[in-house]
């Protein structure tokens, strides 16, 4: 198959352990989106039993409901780490790194000192922080209705585990797009998706075998 917008950037020339050489491109915006788009539908597919209403859910509602009150809510809180850590870094910056400039060596090892124990103090500071953010997100999810609180779980589980296979599929989309042919690289050495993946497990399996 033939891409109609040729790649502008490429990663270079890549062997492959049956001796064929290979040309890996950067995808171009078009690409990108297609295997962006193609990412999101089996995601989206491999886990609408998840869903309510769907066949698993009523699984994951008891998984969910034999969790302790606590133990929801710790994991509802983990759903806010990222967002935890961006704002504990906000709060307490890792401190600009001085530069020596015109001053003298004694007294730029001095201003290094004090970087490092402040550096030290702020990585305290945030990390203090973070605990304070994550207990009262626990504390919040805590006072929860048990009924919202299990039903946050459920989708909470669905969204992390849609995110993982979204993350998953977009690099076997990715990659199989962007692997060409070595003598004419507006062809793709991959038939389909399934052809990379499939690739992907027969390499893993002759490592295990080594």
């Amino acid at each position: 198959m033939s891409d109609s917008q040729f790649p502008n950037r490429t990663a270079g020339d890549v062997p492959l352990p049956n001796g064929d050489v290979v040309f890996v491109c950067t995808l171009n915006t078009m690409l990108r989106e297609e295997a962006d788009q193609k990412a999101r539908w089996y995601a989206t597919a491999e886990n609408r039993d998840l869903m309510k209403g769907e066949s698993g859910y009523a699984e994951l509602l008891a998984q969910v409901k034999a969790m302790s009150a606590e133990d929801q809510s710790m994991f509802l809180a983990d759903q806010s780490a990222w967002t935890i850590r961006q704002q504990a870094e906000e709060r307490y910056p890792v401190p600009e790194k001085p530069e020596q400039g015109d001053a003298p060596p004694d007294e730029f090892t001095k201003i290094v000192a004090k970087w490092e124990s402040d550096c030290k103090e702020a990585e305290e500071a945030r990390k203090s922080k973070r605990e304070e953010l994550y207990n009262a997100q626990v504390a919040a999810h805590r006072k929860l209705k048990a009924r919202d609180r299990v039903e946050k779980c459920c989708i909470a589980y669905h969204a992390q585990q849609w995110a993982a296979a979204f993350v998953k599929r977009l690099g076997i989309e990715t990659l199989y797009r962007a692997t060409r042919l070595a003598d004419d690289h507006t062809l793709r050495y991959f038939k389909s998706a399934a052809a990379f993946e499939d690739a992907l497990v027969r390499l893993a399996q002759g490592f295990r075998k080594g």
